[in-house]
C-alpha cells in the first residue's frame, strides 16, 4: 500500500472513529476493525507499526489472559469464549497511537468537540420532551424518569445510546478534556470558547441523564481539575462549595429511612439529589453487593467468566433476600452488581481484578509522567492529559457504582483515550529527548 494512500485511509478512519463514538456504536466498531486491517496489512512490509513496548502492554495482556482463563476453566467454556467476543476493542489503543502521527490534531478536535456538543443537546432536548429523532418507530428508546412508577413528565438525557447511564458515563470521561482544554492560552480564541461551551453542554446533558453515579464521578473529576487553579483561587472555590453545601442540606432529606422518605416528583432533580442520602435508594445495591461478596468468596481465585451471573448468582440472591427479608431486587442478575470492582473480581477472580487495577494504575501514572516533563511548547498536550486523568478518576468513582466499563461505547471511548494518550506521551518524549541531547 503506498504511503499516500495509507496514510489517508488512516486518517479518515481516525476521524471516523471519533465522530462515531457519539452517535453509532456500529460505526465506530468498523472504523476501528478497518484501521486494524490496514495496519496489519502495512506490518507485512514496515513491521514496527505492531512495535508495542510500552508499560500498557503487560496489564492490557494480563487482563486479556485472565478473562480467557477464566472462560475455560468454568463450565460450558465455549460458551463463555463467546461472550469474549468484544476483547478485540482491547488492542486499540495500540492501533490508535501508531494512526495519530500526521493528524491535524486541532482539526480532529473541532469535529468532535463538534459532535459532542450536538449529541449533549440532544440529550438536554430529551430531557424535557422525551425525543428519540434517530430511531425509527418501534425502535424507540425512550426513558421516562418514573420514581415508585408515578410519571414527573421529564425522561432521562441518553442521547442515541441504550441506556442514559451509558450516555453518562461516555461524557463523564470526555468533557473534562474539554473544559481543561479551555484554559489553554495558546489554543485560538473561538478554540477555547467552544471547548468552555461545549464542555458545559456536556455536563448539561450528563446532569440531565439523572445517572448519579455520573453526578459523583463528575464531581471527583472537577476536583482534579481544580488542582492546576493558584492556591488561593483554590481554596476559595473549596469554600464557596462547602457554603453551597451548607444551604443545601436543610432541604434534602438527610437520614431518611425506608419509611419516612417521601418522594417529591414536583421536583425531578431534588428527588434524585435527596436519593443520594436516603437509605431507600440504597438498599438494592448495597444488598447486590452482598451477594457479590459471597459469591466471590466461593470463587475467589477464577472467578464464575464474563455473563454467567444469570446462571451463576440466583442462589446468593436468595441468601440476601432471606436474610434481610428483601421481597425483589430491582435489576436481574444479568445486571450485574453495579460495581465494576467487584463485578471484575467475579467474573475474572482475584487476578482478573489486580489486572484491572494495574491497567488503571499504567494508565494514570502514564498521564502524569508527562504532565510533569511537558513544558511550554506542549501546554495543549499537557492540558489534555489533565482532562483525561480527570476523567478517569471519575469514571474510577462512577465505577464503585455501576459496571460502565462493560458497555460497548463506553469501552470504545475509553480505549480511544488512551490510544490519544499514548501518543502524547512518545509525543512529549521525543520532544524531551532532543532538547535534552
Amino acid at each position: 500500500m503506498k504511503k499516500l494512500h495509507f496514510d489517508a485511509v488512516v486518517h479518515f478512519l481516525v476521524y471516523a472513529l471519533f465522530v462515531c463514538s457519539t452517535f453509532s456504536m456500529a460505526g465506530g466498531n468498523a472504523a476501528s476493525i478497518l484501521l486494524y486491517i490496514v495496519f496489519l496489512v502495512r506490518a507485512t512490509q514496515h513491521r514496527e507499526v505492531l512495535h508495542w513496548n510500552v508499560p500498557l502492554l503487560w496489564p492490557i495482556l494480563a487482563m486479556v489472559v485472565t478473562a480467557l482463563f477464566s472462560a475455560l476453566v468454568n463450565p460450558e467454556p465455549l460458551k463463555n469464549l463467546s461472550e469474549l467476543r468484544d476483547i478485540w476493542r482491547f488492542a486499540l489503543p495500540f492501533f490508535l497511537w501508531k494512526a495519530l502521527p500526521g493528524i491535524r490534531e486541532e482539526r480532529l478536535l473541532r469535529w468532535f468537540l463538534f459532535m459532542l456538543i450536538v449529541v449533549s443537546v440532544y440529550g438536554i432536548l430529551q430531557h424535557y420532551w422525551g425525543i428519540d429523532w434517530l430511531r425509527p418507530e418501534g425502535r424507540k428508546k425512550i426513558t421516562p424518569y418514573t420514581p415508585d412508577f408515578v410519571e414527573t413528565g421529564v425522561f432521562h438525557a441518553k442521547g442515541n445510546f441504550s441506556h442514559h447511564l451509558t450516555y453518562a458515563h461516555y461524557l463523564l470521561l470526555i468533557f473534562p478534556v474539554f473544559l481543561s482544554l479551555a484554559f489553554v492560552r495558546v489554543m485560538p480564541l473561538g478554540m477555547r470558547w467552544m471547548s468552555g461551551l461545549g464542555s458545559l453542554a456536556m455536563l448539561g446533558g450528563l446532569f440531565l441523564s439523572l445517572g448519579r453515579s455520573a453526578w459523583l464521578g463528575a464531581a471527583a473529576a472537577l476536583g482534579i481539575l481544580a488542582l492546576q487553579l493558584p492556591r488561593k483561587v483554590l481554596l476559595g472555590g473549596i469554600g464557596l462549595m462547602l457554603l453551597g453545601a451548607a444551604l443545601l442540606v436543610p432541604s434534602l432529606q438527610l437520614g431518611s429511612t425506608f419509611e419516612t422518605y417521601q418522594q417529591d416528583i414536583t421536583s425531578p432533580i431534588k428527588a434524585r439529589l435527596d436519593s443520594l442520602f436516603t437509605l431507600r435508594h440504597h438498599r438494592d445495591r448495597l444488598f447486590l453487593w452482598e451477594t457479590a461478596v459471597l459469591a466471590i468468596q466461593d470463587h475467589f481465585w477464577f472467578g464464575i467468566g464474563l455473563n454467567n451471573d444469570d446462571r451463576v448468582m440466583e442462589p446468593y440472591r436468595a441468601i440476601v433476600a432471606e436474610k434481610y427479608q428483601h421481597q425483589q431486587f430491582l435489576n436481574k442478575p444479568e445486571a450485574g452488581v453495579h460495581n465494576i470492582y467487584l463485578q471484575t473480581w467475579l467474573n475474572f477472580g482475584i487476578f482478573g481484578l489486580l489486572s484491572y487495577l494495574a491497567f488503571w494504575g499504567t494508565v494514570l501514572g502514564w498521564n502524569l509522567r508527562w504532565i510533569r516533563k511537558a513544558y511550554d511548547r506542549f501546554l495543549q498536550e499537557k492540558a489534555i492529559l489533565w482532562g483525561m486523568n480527570a476523567g478517569f478518576v471519575g469514571f474510577l468513582v462512577g465505577g464503585m457504582f455501576e459496571n460502565s466499563f462493560r458497555d460497548g461505547e463506553v469501552q470504545a471511548l475509553l480505549f480511544t483515550m488512551v490510544g490519544w494518550s499514548l501518543y502524547l506521551g512518545h509525543k512529549i518524549q521525543l520532544a524531551f529527548s532532543h532538547r535534552m541531547g
